[in-house]
């Protein structure tokens, strides 16, 4: 069956046929990422994360398994992912190789290479905020523990601009209480261009940065779908209303 195909111990053999990894010290999944090999073992207790290793390429251990990180996962040259020892708390950062806490209560985190920013989405059950981050992990804002952002999308290279979201509570036409998310425009270095209190900031997709269009206009649409228009450097133009 599957399930026991995912626990067959395995190896790693280089072409002139030296073991880097053996199969009797019993790892269940080996990959490249990066110039690391990612080695995991199976799981001591269910849900408790798999056991792994950091090794180069030459078969030597950067981070034994006997360091007790679980699920462990390479996200740049510098920053690493792993299962947080807390119940409830997701993963962790840590800094690569001295393995430093640099943030708690991940979700999930990954790298994006368009914009070359380390993203992560921090929260309980569900995201509550981006943190954004350089390939160190270091936050590219001052205070990012009390940055509002739910969500930042992608920076564009050339203007550094980004569309970015925050979470607000909300009333429902039949009075029922929600939230709802409302849109602005950051620069990559922190500063606010358009408050996020707009229905939408005109991009051309979903996770696209804002349109810069001739004169570096910004355009804003309110909760009622007024426009406004921005320069690009946060000075409101017109709002026609």
């Amino acid at each position: 069956p599957q399930s026991e195909q995912e626990d067959w111990p395995l190896g790693i053999v280089t072409a002139d046929g030296r073991w880097i990894l053996s199969p009797q010290e019993g790892a269940i999944l080996a990959y490249a990422v990066g110039g690391h090999l990612h080695v995991q073992f199976p799981e001591e207790e269910a849900g408790a994360g798999r056991p792994s290793g950091l090794m180069d390429l030459q078969g030597q251990w950067l981070i034994p398994p006997s360091a007790g990180y679980k699920d462990l996962l390479s996200i740049t040259p510098h920053v690493v992912q792993v299962k947080s020892a807390q119940a409830h708390e997701g993963n962790e950062l840590r800094s690569f190789p001295s393995m430093e806490l640099l943030h708690t209560r991940i979700i999930d985190a990954s790298w994006w290479p368009a914009d070359q920013t380390l993203r992560a989405d921090r929260g309980q059950d569900f995201r509550e905020q981006a943190l954004v981050m350089d390939s160190h992990g270091k936050p590219l804002f001052d205070s990012p523990f009390d940055s509002p952002y739910e969500r930042v999308n992608e920076f564009d290279p050339k203007t550094g601009l980004s569309v970015a979201a925050i979470r607000v509570p909300f009333t429902e036409s039949d009075g029922s209480h929600s939230s709802r998310t409302l849109e602005g425009v950051i620069h990559i270095s922190g500063a606010v261009i358009i408050p996020c209190e707009y229905e939408l900031i005109e991009r051309s997709f979903l996770s696209s940065p804002p349109r810069v269009h001739p004169g570096g206009k910004l355009l804003a649409f309110t909760p009622q779908l007024q426009p406004r228009v921005y320069s690009s450097d946060g000075k409101l133009l017109s709002a026609p209303d």
